[in-house]
């Protein structure tokens, strides 16, 4: 995103990884989740500019997002944006090229004391339980599962405390497509 994206293509290779998707995923018929977790993006948080970061992960993966919204997997793929902020208080503050056309990355602490702190590493964990919660053990079970739960008490209370647990914090993650696979209301 620095810079206009130019260094986009070469570090996160998306035309690269549009291709391995349009691999995968031919001929599937089952729901797929996939998270784009961006990370040192601390600037953009806290800069409460996280839009910024939603509309550019969207931009620069267009091509793909195109392929996962076309009508063989609109219903059958959910996408979502986790941005984790995997150091906290480091932040990015400029790029400079050098005279042998390296590129270094530059990255300050506003304050010398601030620690360690990663935040919301566990947003792509959460969309992940979500999905697992809501595709594959919303489905009927096998019979001698039935007559199991029924005698033990079931796995109600278990499936909507681990549902609970995993809602997504939407104040910091962007559900881009697949709201019902999730079954979050925004």
């Amino acid at each position: 995103m620095e810079q206009g994206g130019i260094y986009h293509e070469t570090f996160n290779q998306p035309t690269q990884l549009t291709d391995w998707f349009k691999e995968v995923f031919q001929d599937w018929e089952t729901p797929r989740l996939v998270i784009f977790a961006p990370v040192k993006c601390e600037k953009y948080i806290k800069e409460q500019r996280k839009d910024e970061l939603f509309d550019g992960v969207e931009c620069g993966y267009k091509k793909l997002l195109k392929k996962l919204s076309s009508d063989d997997l609109l219903g059958k793929v959910a996408v979502a944006i986790a941005p984790v902020e995997t150091v906290g208080n480091v932040f990015f503050s400029r790029l400079e090229e050098t005279e042998q056309k390296e590129t270094r990355w530059y990255y300050r602490k506003y304050d010398a004391n601030d620690r360690y702190e990663p935040k919301n590493s566990e947003q792509p964990l959460k969309y992940i339980l979500k999905f697992i919660c809501e595709v594959y053990l919303s489905k009927k079970p096998p019979l001698f599962s039935r007559a199991f739960d029924s005698l033990f008490g079931g796995r109600t209370s278990l499936n909507n405390a681990v549902r609970k647990f995993a809602d997504p914090d939407l104040k910091v993650t962007k559900i881009v497509q697949g709201k019902e696979l999730l079954n979050i209301e925004t």
